[in-house]
């Protein structure tokens, strides 16, 4: 059993010698010097593949890593774009309502005063707040 297993390891080492090195090598022919040699360009051929898929993962590692960077830095500048944007809407709406209550005060002068200039400038400022209104809240024109 044990020499049926030496004989198969041997075939198999064979056909990659072959496959590799484009030769066929007998062991129990070589010298301790040859076979040290082969099992060396053996060792080296398998360190090699190893060291090559070593290669490639770091690559992937740093690859991915500049990826995650990238993501990073595009959350950062979205959230300050939005950031700067909420500012402005804040302001937009702080704007509104000054207008809102001068339109109303407006409203109040017409029906003391029936001051149609007062009334006219309060539906003034009525239309612009609801266009003004309807522009942040995405709506139509």
């Amino acid at each position: 059993m044990k020499g049926e297993v030496m004989r198969s390891e041997t075939k198999i080492f064979n056909e990659w010698y072959f496959k590799k090195y484009g030769g066929i090598i007998s062991i129990g022919t070589m010298t301790g010097a040859v076979l040290k040699s082969w099992v060396r360009k053996g060792f080296d051929a398998g360190w090699q593949h190893r060291q090559t898929e070593v290669d490639e993962l770091k690559l992937e590692y740093s690859k991915a890593k500049l990826s995650d960077i990238r993501h990073a830095s595009l959350a950062r500048d979205v959230i300050f774009e939005r950031d700067e944007l909420q500012k402005r809407v804040d302001v937009a709406h702080d704007t509104l309502t000054e207008l809102k209550e001068k339109s109303e005060a407006l409203h109040h002068r017409w029906n003391i005063l029936s001051d149609y200039v007062a009334l006219a400038e309060a539906e003034m400022i009525d239309m612009c707040v609801k266009e003004l209104e309807q522009a942040l809240k995405g709506g139509g024109e």
